[in-house]
């Protein structure tokens, strides 16, 4: 007697009449009784992982980060890193890392006042830098209007 679990519908090992564990003329590996089966092992082709296409069809340029005010992806080079920092009032005050080495969670934003105007707006930086609280961003604000400054034209030559 064939032994019975759950979900097996046919007999472990080959059947008692000697066909291979053979039921319907077809044998456990799907193929008919009889047939003979080629395979060109030339045309087998492995389908590569998504991490393989993407770095074959884009070479990555270094790290990517994603900018706390509009959510886009950048390289890390064109983004600005802001890390909290603790002022010694046991408030924390979020700063700019321009050599981005500061220790500590740091989160990226795009050198474009729309983005700082919207991270604020969304109140990305507390969530980004797991602060608890409104944390203090003027040295971001102060560090975007000194920009802001540099950039305006005409204002070189004075």
């Amino acid at each position: 007697m064939p032994s019975t679990s759950v979900g097996r519908t046919r007999p472990a090992g080959p059947s008692a009449n000697g066909d291979g564990g053979a039921v319907n003329g077809v044998r456990r590996t799907g193929f008919p009784l009889g047939a003979v089966v080629t395979v060109d092992f030339g045309v087998i082709q492995r389908e590569t992982s998504a991490r393989t296409q993407k770095s074959t069809n884009d070479p990555a340029e270094g790290p990517v980060r994603t900018c706390i005010g509009c959510r886009r992806r950048e390289l890390a080079v064109d983004l600005l890193r802001v890390v909290a920092v603790d002022d010694g009032t046991g408030h924390r005050a979020v700063t700019v890392d321009g050599a981005k080495r500061l220790p500590g969670r740091g989160a990226w934003l795009h050198p474009d006042p729309k983005c700082l105007n919207d991270a604020v707006r969304r109140r990305a930086f507390g969530r980004a830098l797991r602060i608890t609280g409104s944390p203090d961003i003027t040295a971001v604000i102060e560090r975007f209007a000194n920009t802001e400054a540099l950039d305006t034209p005409g204002q070189e030559n004075r």
